[in-house]
């Protein structure tokens, strides 16, 4: 999965980290160097998209955290035995799928979004190209848009500004 800026005046290009990090590695395909990493989210991220300038980033992640569970004897000395990764929701997690939105070239986080009430994979993201709405679709066959809005937002502990918005269900 990858996600590349459709203009050549901001040309970057957007890929995840390793399996199961929530990092988002963003490249400058112009300049050909790095730009940085984002820690998007805790758990896999399924789907990415820039908007038509390239200026921002939206992620979304997988829901379900993959752990393996630990090898146990069957209590006679015998050989251990290992079970295979189990699927478990995220910790402390409350429902519904996070959308995040970065800045680009800063990586700084903009807007953070809940799509629904349940767990979904997300299958797409769209920007609209006056930048205040981000169109989300879903494996529960659901259209969520979030609202943008130019405000003064709250700001996060790491200094960024960060705004929770509620969604419209279409």
């Amino acid at each position: 999965m990858v996600a590349l800026s459709p203009t050549l005046d901001n040309l970057y290009l957007a890929y995840p980290g390793h399996a199961g990090t929530g990092v988002v590695h963003i490249f400058d395909a112009e300049q050909l160097q790095d730009v940085g990493t984002v820690q998007a989210h805790k758990t896999p991220v399924t789907c990415m998209a820039f908007n038509f300038a390239g200026t921002r980033l939206a992620t979304a992640s997988d829901k379900v955290r993959r752990v393996p569970r630990r090898p146990f004897t069957d209590g006679d000395g015998g050989d251990s035995l290992r079970l295979p990764l189990v699927d478990l929701p995220p910790l402390g997690a409350r429902q519904g799928t996070v959308i995040r939105v970065f800045g680009i070239p800063d990586r700084a986080l903009l807007y953070q979004f809940r799509r629904g009430t349940k767990p979904a994979t997300i299958t797409s993201l769209a920007f609209n190209s006056t930048l205040d709405l981000l169109c989300v679709s879903s494996e529960s066959e659901t259209v969520h848009i979030f609202r943008m809005e130019n405000r003064t937002a709250a700001y996060g502990a790491r200094g960024s500004a960060i705004a929770e918005r509620k969604a419209r269900t279409c």
